[in-house]
């Protein structure tokens, strides 16, 4: 036997980027995660991305996640809190009331349950808290919205609960063109963060990484620093077996510093009842 055959890198698998599916699909989140260790593949990580925290306490899921956690995987939490979950923001054309996040649970409801998703994980340094996106907009009647405020009220209550590590993007005009006209559609105007608005942005972010100890990235977010969600170095110092995983870092869009995954995700993206206004992939509204 040669002693020399280098044992292949346990992988990260993502569920998902384009679609929340542990509060939606959580049967596909096991179909998938079978089909490969069926195919003899080694988990290293499985990343759970979603607005709807409570769903990692639902069958079959938590049975589920609770089963491969026996068996070595790491889990990791990717929990986005924007301040808009299931809130009204504004009025549409047509006079209703204006939901970016119909669907989403509150944001009461998401940090109320940090203190048992932490134990479940093991430790909040396995949640990467997203405040993803800000977002800036004039509405039907003239009134004007952002959700810059909720962030250093979000990062309050999170970080008393040990969550130290935090990220955000920002929704910009002119990115993606079937996001500026769904905005359109309902008479919402997505407005531009300035260069001045960004500095200040980065003023006060510094400000709250020192007064409460954590660390903000930016997320894909033009004249920022690279960052990565999916942290492969990370991963590793995190799990408590320290299995290798790929450090590559495939570079899907700019700024992003992401090292290898398999999103489970599917193409094209399975379309997502939160039906949040800026997603970039399928929202249902």
């Amino acid at each position: 036997m040669n002693k020399n055959i280098k044992k292949p890198e346990a992988i990260i698998l993502s569920a998902s980027r384009m679609t929340d599916m542990p509060a939606w699909y959580p049967r596909a989140i096991i179909d998938e995660y079978t089909h490969r260790r069926q195919k003899g593949k080694s988990i290293h990580t499985l990343v759970l991305w979603t607005k709807h925290p409570e769903a990692l306490f639902r069958e079959p899921l938590h049975a589920f996640l609770e089963r491969i956690k026996r068996e070595g995987v790491q889990l990791f939490l990717q929990l986005t809190v924007t301040g808009m979950g299931g809130m009204i923001c504004g009025t549409q054309r047509d006079g209703r009331h204006w939901k970016p996040e119909p669907k989403a649970p509150s944001p009461e409801k998401c940090l109320g349950i940090l203190p048992e998703i932490i134990n479940f994980l093991g430790t909040p340094d396995r949640i990467l808290l997203r405040i993803d996106p800000l977002i800036k907009i004039r509405d039907a009647v003239g009134k004007f919205y952002s959700n810059v405020p909720e962030f250093e009220k979000i990062a309050e209550a999170a970080s008393a609960q040990g969550i130290r590590y935090y990220t955000f993007s920002l929704v910009q005009p002119g990115i993606y063109r079937k996001v500026d006209q769904r905005f359109e559609k309902e008479g919402i105007s997505l407005l531009a963060f300035s260069v001045q608005e960004q500095k200040q942005l980065r003023i006060q972010f510094q400000e709250m990484k020192e007064r409460l100890r954590i660390h903000i990235s930016a997320c894909c977010v033009d004249g920022w620093a690279t960052s990565a969600c999916i942290d492969g170095e990370k991963f590793m110092k995190l799990h408590p077996l320290a299995p290798e995983v790929s450090l590559r870092k495939p570079h899907s869009r700019p700024q992003c510093g992401c090292t290898l995954s398999t999103d489970l995700g599917g193409w094209p993206p399975k379309a997502c009842p939160t039906g949040c206004i800026y997603c970039y992939a399928r929202p249902q509204r």
